[in-house]
């Protein structure tokens, strides 16, 4: 045995006497001195040494040994910003002003003190003193001053509302014309101040705008085309900012405005409003297109570029939302391109009435457009999942397809080829989406 080798040993020994010591009690028989240990080489062979006897172990006591502590759970804490107390401050001074300015207001009305224009006046007033108040104080105390322009906007939008509907100061086109100056302010100040919630509010309150201002003499043509340009804005500010709850909330209130025309506005004539439907179904192909290309290109861009093109996010902090819907936000990318076609899909089923056949032709037509989509993503092997994705949703209006043009044992025998590609495909990429599919179909 080597000098090395020997001392690591000794070294080891000594450690393992201080860490048995620690645990227990030791009787002082039972520690071994390890200066007494003699290497084999310096042993003399012919003098034998004698066995120890072997020393009794000392009694330990079960009850001395206690179980570790569990663990503590973590406890879920308030982002740092939200600790202070200006954070607070500014959201109830928010709300005490606009509640004193509501209070004060209705008082001023209910004495014949403010007629109508006045009113209006005071109303502009205020959101112009917000703004300026924000735009002041936007460099020393940025938190601040996005709670002062948001409570402009609303304020605004508010003005507005009141001074065409309630009032009638002004005219609709007049009173279309200040919203959109808002919301288009409003956006602006939202990108300049790197800010979400101000997104947020701009989203809600221009596709909010054409029913707070709406009259019995509807004009779906605008409404489709006015809804379609704010989208487009709410897509290339996502494209650069990455806010998915900014995504979120469009593609909801965007599907909302083009739902309402297509199972409120039409005529149950199909022959009239024909100018109506085909302004509907340019509204959802748009709808498609942008909410299918621009989530995936933001995803592209992020994966050949991250420092260029950081990750995307909801926008602001998410600590307290659940983990699901998190998890849910953060798969845009891979649930739209799935989503967005088959509802763009049903919705035009509603606006024509034509033929099973045509529809299946309409389907095998989003099944090849998905399929060129698969192969120019196979060109990259970042972009796996996304061609999984796209290969799904080419696959689900092949189905489609198949189910409105054929019938009978053509069918059958269709589906279950599909079906059998549909498994071979999941084992070869080990995919469960497409196992699952092809299950689905089996079961059909």
């Amino acid at each position: 045995m080597d000098d090395k080798r020997f001392e690591y040993l000794v070294n080891r020994i000594e450690q393992l006497e201080r860490t048995v010591s620690a645990l227990m009690p030791s009787h002082p028989s039972d520690i071994v001195d390890t200066k007494t240990l003699r290497r084999p080489s310096d042993q003399n062979p012919s003098q034998k040494q004698p066995l120890a006897s072997p020393t009794p172990k000392p009694s330990v006591n079960p009850a001395q040994f206690k179980p570790p502590p569990p663990p503590l759970k973590p406890r879920h804490k308030l982002p740092d910003n939200m600790r202070t107390g200006e954070f607070w401050l500014n959201k109830f001074g928010i709300g005490l002003i606009l509640f004193g300015v509501a209070f004060g207001f209705k008082y001023s009305v209910d004495q014949g003190w403010l007629t109508p224009t006045i009113r209006i006046m005071m109303g502009l007033l205020l959101g112009g003193g917000l703004f300026a108040i924000g735009w002041r104080v936007s460099k020393d105390r940025n938190r601040f001053s996005q709670v002062l322009y948001g409570g402009a906007i609303a304020d605004l939008y508010i003005t507005g509302f009141a001074a065409f509907q309630l009032f009638g100061l002004v005219s609709h086109t007049v009173a279309f014309a200040f919203m959109v100056l808002v919301t288009i302010v409003a956006l602006f100040i939202s990108i300049k101040q790197n800010s979400s919630m101000l997104t947020l509010i701009g989203t809600v309150g221009g596709l909010g705008t054409p029913f707070l201002l709406y009259t019995n003499t509807g004009n779906l043509p605008g409404l489709v085309t006015y809804t379609c340009l704010l989208l487009a804005g709410i897509g290339i500010i996502y494209l650069y900012k990455g806010w998915r709850s900014v995504l979120t909330v469009s593609i909801f209130g965007g599907l909302a405005v083009i739902m309402i025309g297509i199972y409120g506005s039409l005529p149950d004539s199909y022959l009239e409003g024909m100018r109506d439907r085909w302004a509907l179904q340019a509204g959802l192909l748009f709808f498609w297109l942008l909410f299918w290309i621009v989530p995936v290109l933001r995803e592209m861009l992020w994966k050949k570029n991250p420092t260029a093109w950081p990750l995307a996010s909801l926008g602001f902090n998410a600590q307290k939302l659940p983990d699901e819907f998190r998890r849910l936000v953060n798969s845009q990318p891979f649930i739209l391109p799935v989503t967005i076609p088959l509802v763009a899909f049903a919705n035009s089923m509603a606006i024509w009435n034509i033929a099973d056949n045509s529809w299946g032709w309409v389907a095998l037509g989003g099944a090849m457009i998905y399929g060129m989509a698969t192969l120019y993503l196979n060109r990259d092997r970042d972009f796996d999942n996304l061609r999984y994705v796209h290969l799904l949703a080419g696959t689900l209006f092949l189905t489609l397809a198949l189910t409105f043009l054929l019938e009978g044992n053509s069918l059958f025998v269709a589906l279950v080829s599909e079906a059998a590609i549909l498994h071979l495909t999941a084992n070869r990429l080990s995919n469960r989406s497409f196992s699952f599919g092809g299950h689905i179909l089996f079961g059909y």
